[in-house]
C-alpha cells in the first residue's frame, strides 16, 4: 500500500514556487480555522443550574423526578416542566431511591457522611413519622454510603474501616420493619436490579449475586469494578470504570463481555426512547442505553456515551457511540461538536430521561428530555438535542 504522505520531491517542487506553496498552506491552515471557528459557533452560553454543586442521583415516584445537591437541605422535584422543593427532615441529603409507594432518602443528621445516618421516608405529600429512627437504623457502626430500593425491599450499602463494608436491607411491608445486615463485602455495593422474579445485587469487586442465593457470585464477576447495572430488553447490563460492558441473560452461566471502549464508566445508566409526536408518539421499546462517563486526568472525553440496542431493546450491536453523531438514532443534536462543548465537559454520575407518561399530550417537543447530574456543576438537561444546566 502506498503512503499518502507528501514526498520529499514533491516539497522541494512546492519550494521552488513560493506562490503556489503559499496558496496551499493558507488553504489548509483555512479549512482547519473553519472548522474551529464553526465549533465554536455551535457552543451555548452556560446556564446557572437551579440544582448546583453535586447532585445527587435521580428518583420517580407518582410521576415526579427527584433529586437535590449533596449535603443540601433540599429536594427539588420536577412536575409538569418546572421545578418545586420540599426541605428535608433530620440531615443535609445523601440520596435517593424510589420503590414506587415512597421516596427514600438518605441523611446525615451532624452533615457527616462517616457519622451517623438516617433513612426517611416520603410519601409525595408528607414525611412519614412512623418511620422511626430509633427502630429503623442499626448500622453496627458502619457509615452508610447509598440507597436501592428493588424487589419490594430497600437496601443501603456501608462502610466501616478501609476494607470492610456491608449490604444491609429492610423489608417496608414487615409489621415492625428494620434494617438488618444482609451480607457482608470487601467492595462496595454499586447496584441493584430487578428482572422478573429475581433481584441482584452488583457489588464493584466482590461480583454480581442472586438476592436468594448469595454464596457464590454469577461467574465471571468478581473482580471486574462493576460500577453499574440495568435490564434492558430482558439482558442485564453492567458497566465497569474500566471501561467494560457486560451482559447477561438470567439463566446463563456467567456474565459475557460485550464490548470493551476504554473509558471510565461512572455506573450513571438509562434506557432512551425514540420520541417523535407524529412517526412514534408512545415509545415502548428503548432505542438506546446511555452510559455516564468521567475522566480524572482531562475535563474532555466525559459526559456520556450511546450503546445502540436492537429493535427489541437488547443490547445485541455492542456498538458504542458519542451523542451527537450523525449516524442515528441519538440522543443528542446532531453536530457532535455542540455535544463535547456541553454536557461532553462533565462526569456525569446519574442520568434519567422523562418517562413518556409524564409528557401531557398538549407537548410539542419531539423528545423526551433528558436529565443528568453532573460530577460537581449541578443537574443538566438535554431539551430537543441541546444540552445545558438546568435552570
Amino acid at each position: 500500500m502506498k503512503k499518502t504522505l507528501v514526498s520529499g520531491t514533491v516539497l522541494k517542487d512546492l519550494f521552488r514556487f513560493p506562490v503556489l506553496f503559499a496558496m496551499l498552506l493558507g488553504l489548509i491552515l483555512s479549512c482547519a480555522q473553519d472548522s474551529i471557528f464553526y465549533d465554536i459557533s455551535l457552543e451555548r452560553e452556560p446556564k446557572n443550574p437551579r440544582i448546583a454543586g453535586s447532585p445527587t442521583n435521580m428518583a420517580i415516584l407518582n410521576s415526579r423526578i427527584y433529586a437535590g445537591t449533596r449535603r443540601g437541605n433540599k429536594i427539588f422535584y420536577y412536575e409538569n416542566k418546572k421545578w418545586s422543593s420540599i426541605n428535608t427532615v433530620g440531615g443535609s441529603l445523601g440520596n435517593l431511591a424510589s420503590d414506587g409507594s415512597h421516596l427514600y432518602v438518605l441523611l446525615f443528621p451532624k452533615g457527616d457522611p462517616l457519622k451517623q445516618a438516617l433513612i426517611k421516608r416520603f410519601d409525595g405529600t408528607d414525611w412519614d413519622d412512623a418511620w422511626n429512627d430509633s427502630l429503623f437504623i442499626d448500622y453496627s457502626g458502619y457509615s452508610i454510603e447509598t440507597i436501592f430500593c428493588a424487589g419490594g425491599k430497600v437496601f443501603a450499602g456501608g462502610r466501616k474501616g478501609e476494607s470492610n463494608y456491608a449490604i444491609f436491607e429492610c423489608d417496608p411491608a414487615d409489621s415492625s420493619p428494620s434494617f438488618a445486615t444482609f451480607m457482608e463485602t470487601a467492595s462496595p455495593f454499586s447496584g441493584v436490579v430487578e428482572y422478573g422474579a429475581e433481584t441482584y445485587l452488583a457489588t464493584y469487586n466482590d461480583g454480581v449475586f442472586k438476592y436468594n442465593d448469595t454464596t457464590a457470585p454469577i461467574a465471571e464477576t468478581v473482580n471486574k469494578r462493576i460500577s453499574g447495572i440495568i435490564e434492558t430488553g430482558g439482558i442485564l447490563v453492567a458497566v465497569s470504570s474500566n471501561g467494560i460492558v457486560y451482559t447477561y441473560e438470567p439463566g446463563d452461566i456467567e456474565f459475557v463481555t460485550l464490548t470493551s471502549p476504554g473509558g471510565e464508566f461512572t455506573g450513571a445508566m438509562c434506557k432512551w426512547f425514540e420520541f417523535n409526536s407524529v412517526d412514534n408518539p408512545n415509545p415502548t421499546v428503548p432505542s438506546l442505553l446511555l452510559l455516564g462517563r468521567q475522566a480524572q486526568s482531562s475535563s474532555s472525553n466525559q459526559g456520556y456515551r450511546e450503546l445502540i440496542l436492537d429493535t427489541s431493546g437488547k443490547p445485541t450491536t455492542g456498538i458504542i457511540k458519542t451523542p451527537g453523531e450523525e449516524d442515528l438514532p441519538t440522543s443528542a443534536n446532531s453536530k457532535r461538536a455542540m455535544y463535547e462543548s456541553s454536557i461532553g465537559k462533565h462526569a456525569v454520575n446519574s442520568i434519567l430521561q422523562v418517562p413518556y407518561d409524564m409528557v401531557s399530550d398538549a407537548e410539542t417537543e419531539y423528545d423526551l428530555p433528558v436529565f443528568a447530574s453532573t460530577a460537581q456543576n449541578g443537574i443538566w438537561s438535554c431539551h430537543l438535542g441541546e444540552w445545558n444546566a438546568e435552570e
